[in-house]
């Protein structure tokens, strides 16, 4: 490229506007957020169902509109499509930089110099695939016969930090029966403890140089090719039945005396930060097995299309590494860390470590200029809690602002103990807890309030203010792999158009993502923030489809069942269930009786101790009693959940009425509070397994009788008395009554859409719920026999086209989930 290309970054228009911005404004967490009660919906991005919340980031819209400016004027969506096309953006290796082939489908063109190289990717991957299953079935067995039962990966930098990160990340789902171990480090300490314990005889060394002549990785291999010879009195045949090799160079490969053909090749197109999902990645393949590879793939092409497709202003890696500079430049941000709040994250940091600071550790520009301003800060950081009891008090309450990222995983792996699981809960409590205190502090007010002495004030009192981004995965088994995403997948922006990060090739960064979602915190403890929930969802009509909607866009994840395959996310109950992290939860919206019945009987058979099921049909009580009292003979939960007002009710927020035992709807309440509406009353917990659902029915059968009322009064207006402009006495009716309601709410917007109902027929099916009222009486000794008669008389469709049926029908279509003929 051409020297007269660069314009010096400071002096761009767009960088002086984002520095007069941040001198004008000098954003506060609490009123940004008191401001603006959408901030934690509206800054969220998310891949999939990843969850990325960035809200508590001291920013603001215009903060935002300035920053795309900056990444639009300085061409990283150019440079971004010049990647994908396989362009040679590395300049001073003159190379393309192409991880993103490694993923790529199967019919995928990228050509790399006119070559598709998708074929090639694909055919070392099946030699991988083929290579892993015979290791993990063990018929590929070492020099003596004897199975191989611990593996060895010989590396170092990305042919070390990739696999041996996404192996502790997954190792819960990773062949326990085998041993993985990897060793990078020259000191010779690092070999012996690998290798102490192990049966040469049952050992792989896998030895990762693309080139066979990396200097730590070359020894390591040769003082473990001795230590293999030893054990077999000097037989050289034994090293190609123990080493294989990821690497380019035959000669070299072949001269050690691993079998050519047990070599795994790669690309100078693949930058070793960048490699985990190529052959580097054969350990972790035979690890977690070829198919759970193949999602791990797909999460990183999932990520790719959404980095190459998705609009700036909801593009996580453009949006994320915006972020970078403008905490690296403008607030004089130094160091970044990162948290994870998991253990199996351990080398998740270090993993970033490289991948940014190499990628961005750079004083020149590409045209080899030097760079006046900064280009990446110092990734650091521990697990979790370890953390908060080692140098959190910097971060919270020193003078360096110090962006972090947090990541947390709302379930345990399913492996633990229950004893274990519970302590999960209070991980959590810790991760949430801690972004709500470093973005809004404590005041001294606050400190006082809790009684402290006034000495103690200054020491206990929290500035807030400090920029906490929150990162949480849905669920999945693809989500319990590795898609990369989070801060570092948009390095590109952050000053790939500027520096050269392809140096050591590369561009994305990876965010582990492997735990499905958990329940609640406990009652008894506070719950600060929200935790994802995971919910199957058996019926998507009008209602279930809505539903499924809602809580998706709370966050949770849903997956649904129906018989329409056009909308079912499953093919079966069984997959459904399968698919379900325990303990296990399953609302069912079938038609009540039968239906139901059917359904429960087969989850019952299909779910296990501790899952629960929520009836959200218009099941009788007493069918919940019954329901309740067969699951829980096998330790299964029912919860029954009425919501008056269909479709309509439910997106605008009427009565949700819970019924079951406090310990399974606790459990449940991120999925409640995803569907009530909002204010004190969002839904209510009516008591003991039945409750909802007949405190559901008696509001129904209030309502219909007000619904009754209003056809009553819309026939009396259009046909007995003729008056000719219905529809602007119900909207005089809406704008000033004693009688105003919901139902009338509906009625106007119905004679808004046909104002004298001519598309419909009276022929509203009968719903149920006024006769199910009027037997609820029946069965709890209520002697009304008039008010039974009266009910009856109302509630049962009369099948004519009378404008009062007609209006009926007008509004159960308004609020949905009922059979409305409509004229052909």
């Amino acid at each position: 490229m051409a020297q007269s290309e660069y314009v010096k970054l400071t002096d761009r228009p767009e960088w002086t506007a984002l520095t007069e911005h941040r001198a004008q404004s000098r954003p506060r967490l609490r009123e940004l957020f008191a401001a603006d009660p959408g901030r934690a919906e509206r800054y969220v991005v998310r891949v999939g169902d990843l969850h990325i919340d960035y809200s508590k980031q001291l920013i603001t819209d215009e903060t935002l509109a300035l920053l795309q400016r900056l990444a639009a004027a300085t061409g990283v969506s150019e440079l971004r499509d010049a990647m994908f096309r396989g362009e040679r953006i590395n300049v001073t290796e003159n190379r393309s930089v192409l991880h993103t082939a490694l993923r790529a489908a199967r019919d995928a063109v990228i050509e790399v110099d006119g070559e598709n190289v998708v074929p090639q990717v694909h055919a070392v991957l099946d030699k991988m695939a083929g290579f892993a299953d015979r290791v993990r079935s063990g018929e590929w067995t070492g020099h003596t016969g004897k199975r191989i039962r611990n593996v060895v990966n010989i590396g170092i930098g990305g042919s070390d930090l990739g696999p041996a990160m996404a192996y502790e990340a997954l190792r819960p789902y990773t062949a326990r029966e085998l041993t993985f171990r990897f060793v990078s480090n020259v000191d010779g300490a690092d070999l012996h403890e690998a290798t102490r314990d192990l049966d040469p005889a049952e050992t792989l060394f896998i030895v990762a140089s693309k080139t066979f002549t990396t200097i730590e990785t070359i020894t390591n291999a040769t003082s473990a090719r001795s230590w293999l010879l030893k054990a077999f009195d000097g037989d050289e045949k034994a090293v190609a039945k123990h080493f294989v090799a990821l690497s380019t160079n035959a000669e070299k490969v072949t001269g050690f005396g691993i079998d050519p053909e047990n070599m795994f090749e790669f690309w100078d197109w693949v930058g070793g930060r960048y490699s985990y999902d190529s052959a580097i990645g054969l350990s972790l393949m035979i690890a977690i097995g070829p198919d759970r590879f193949r999602e791990m793939l797909d999460g990183f092409r999932l990520v790719d299309d959404h980095f190459r497709t998705a609009p700036a202003e909801a593009n996580a890696p453009l949006l994320l590494g915006l972020l970078g500079i403008w905490y690296d430049n403008f607030f004089d941000a130094q160091t970044h860390a990162v948290l994870p709040y998991s253990h199996y994250l351990s080398k998740f940091t270090a993993y970033l470590q490289q991948l940014d600071m190499e990628s961005n550790g750079k004083s020149v520009q590409r045209d080899g200029t030097p760079v006046e301003w900064q280009t990446g800060p110092v990734v650091w950081g521990t697990p979790g809690t370890n953390g908060q009891h080692a140098y959190y008090q910097l971060i919270h309450q020193g003078t360096k602002v110090i962006p972090a990222d947090f990541i947390g995983f709302a379930r345990p792996v399913g492996e633990l103990s229950d004893e274990l699981k519970a302590q999960h809960d209070l991980l959590m409590a810790n991760f949430f807890a801690q972004t709500q205190a470093l973005a809004f502090g404590k005041t001294a007010e606050e400190v006082r309030a809790e009684g402290v002495a006034e000495e103690q004030v200054a020491h206990r009192t929290f500035h807030g203010d400090h920029p906490a981004q929150g990162v949480r995965p849905g669920r999945g088994l693809e989500h319990r792999l590795l898609r990369p995403v989070g801060r570092g997948a948009g390095q590109g922006p952050r000053q790939a158009r500027r520096t050269r990060p392809h140096r050591r090739r590369g561009r994305a960064r990876s965010r582990p993502v492997h735990h499905g979602p958990r329940r609640r915190l406990p009652h008894s403890q506070e719950r600060i923030g929200e935790l994802i929930m995971q919910l199957g969802l058996i019926g998507l009509g009008k209602m279930g489809g809505n539903m499924r909607e809602r809580i998706r866009r709370a966050g949770h994840t849903v997956i649904g069942y129906d018989r329409n395959p056009e909308v079912s996310d499953v093919k079966s109950l069984a997959e459904l269930v399968e698919k379900l992290d325990a303990p296990r939860q399953v609302w069912v919206m079938v038609p009540a009786g039968t239906a139901t019945q059917t359904v429960v009987d087969e989850l019952g058979d299909l779910l296990s101790p501790g899952d629960v099921v929520i009836d959200g049909g218009n099941s009788r009580w007493t069918d919940d009693e019954k329901h309740a009292a067969a699951l829980g003979i096998k330790g299964i939960g029912f919860v029954d959940a009425g919501v008056s007002g269909g479709v309509w009710g439910l997106k605008n927020g009427y009565a949700l009425m819970v019924g079951g035992e406090k310990e399974h709807v606790d459990r449940l309440q991120p999925i409640f509070d995803a569907l009530k509406p909002e204010g004190p009353y969002g839904y209510v917990h009516a008591g003991r397994v039945g409750a909802g659902h007949f405190s559901k029915m008696v509001h129904n059968g209030i309502e219909y009788a007000m619904m009754q009322a209003y056809a009553e009064g819309w026939e009396l207006l259009e046909k007995v008395h003729s008056v000719e402009n219905v529809r602007e006495v119900f909207r005089s009716w809406q704008e000033g009554t004693v009688i105003r309601s919901w139902l009338l709410d509906l009625a106007v917007n119905a004679l808004d859409e046909d104002e004298h109902l001519e598309a419909l027929r009276g022929y509203a099916e009968d719903s149920g719920e006024g006769r199910w009222t009027v037997e609820a009486a029946i069965d709890n000794a209520v002697p009304l026999p008039a008010i039974t008669a009266s009910l009856f008389a109302r509630f049962a469709s009369r099948q004519d086209d009378s404008p009062q049926m007609k209006m009926i029908a007008a509004l159960r279509n308004q609020f949905g989930g009922h059979a409305v003929e409509k004229k052909d």
